[in-house]
């Protein structure tokens, strides 16, 4: 079982980063759990039921274990030849269309092809790695990238800042 252990908190903890949204992480990680838990409680009764059926010995659990064992490093080549070698993590998550306008919205935009033009960043896969990205140096120079966009497009009225009114402040008095 330490093979499949060793796959399964491999994919569930950092593999579906890459593949899933950000917003659909726990989905896709809970359909995998679902997934794997089941295939291993099925490999594992299997090889129970082998082991019950066999007459009394060593080779009564040797047998059922090394073809567990033999089956997790078939499963671990696998993975290994068929997701890291001919179809490698994509460079950024595939966003969805509902994604996609969630992340913009955030900005007042939207699509990610505004939020690109407000931010000044033309490269969408860049663009989408710094909308996701978890580093506060990176959020901090997108929102003051953000707020110096928004204060080129602010018009100038030309009004002195005494005649602005307050209504909070007006409020409470």
């Amino acid at each position: 079982n330490s093979p499949f252990g060793s796959l399964f908190f491999l994919l569930y903890g950092r593999w579906f980063i890459y593949f899933a949204p950000p917003n659909r992480i726990g989905t896709t990680t809970g359909v995998w759990a679902v997934i794997a838990s089941s295939l291993g409680v099925c490999l594992n009764q299997g090889a129970t039921s082998w082991s019950e059926a066999m007459t009394p010995g060593l080779g009564r659990f040797l047998k059922p274990m090394a073809a567990l064992g033999c089956i997790a490093v078939i499963a671990m080549c696998y993975f290994a030849v068929s997701f890291w070698l001919l179809r490698p993590f994509p460079e950024i998550p595939r966003l969805l269309p509902a994604d996609e306008e969630e992340l913009a919205k955030a900005w007042g935009c939207k699509n990610l092809d505004e939020v690109g033009m407000l931010l000044g960043i033309s490269n969408r896969n860049e663009l989408v790695k710094k909308l996701c990205s978890s580093d506060p140096d990176v959020v901090k120079d997108l929102a003051d990238k953000a707020a110096l966009a928004m204060a080129d497009r602010r018009p100038v009225t030309g009004e002195p800042r005494a005649s602005v009114e307050m209504p909070l402040l007006q409020e409470s008095a």
